[in-house]
């Protein structure tokens, strides 16, 4: 509700293209620590108000976890193999002068699995997605 409230783009009043599931959801949204809303149908919750909703989330409600957090290795390659396009081989010139060691331990394959990833290998953008993806596993 506080998101509907600060992102009042996304209330279906404001939006002439919400599904029709989603204008009903919303108006009879009730919402408790126990509703998974990731159970919803996407034209019950479309994706692109989950992607707003998360974007709020961790900007509104978790930067400083994000900014503070660490990742194991383990993690790193988890996350790797199932989103490859965060590889070094994709954005290492792109984000050379910000993070020049971008997962340079990593691509070396010089690491334990249970070591934490040094702060100055992981992006901003890598940073969230991981969050995100640590994050997800501790609900499911």
């Amino acid at each position: 509700m506080e998101f509907l409230k600060l992102q009042a783009e996304w209330k279906p009043k404001n939006w002439p293209d919400a599904p029709s599931e989603y204008r009903q959801m919303v108006q009879s949204i009730k919402l408790s620590s126990e509703k998974n809303l990731e159970q919803l149908s996407l034209e019950a919750l479309p994706i692109v108000v989950r992607q707003a909703f998360q974007g709020w989330k961790n900007y509104r409600l978790e930067g400083n976890l994000i900014n503070s957090a660490t990742f194991k290795y383990s993690e790193l390659q988890a996350f790797l193999k199932r989103y490859a396009h965060y590889s070094r081989n994709y954005w290492r010139n792109i984000v050379d002068s910000s993070y020049p060691n971008y997962l340079l331990t990593y691509t070396s394959q010089e690491f334990k699995d249970e070591e934490a990833v040094p702060k100055e290998e992981i992006s901003s953008f890598l940073r969230v997605a991981l969050f995100n993806a640590v994050q997800g596993k501790k609900v499911r």
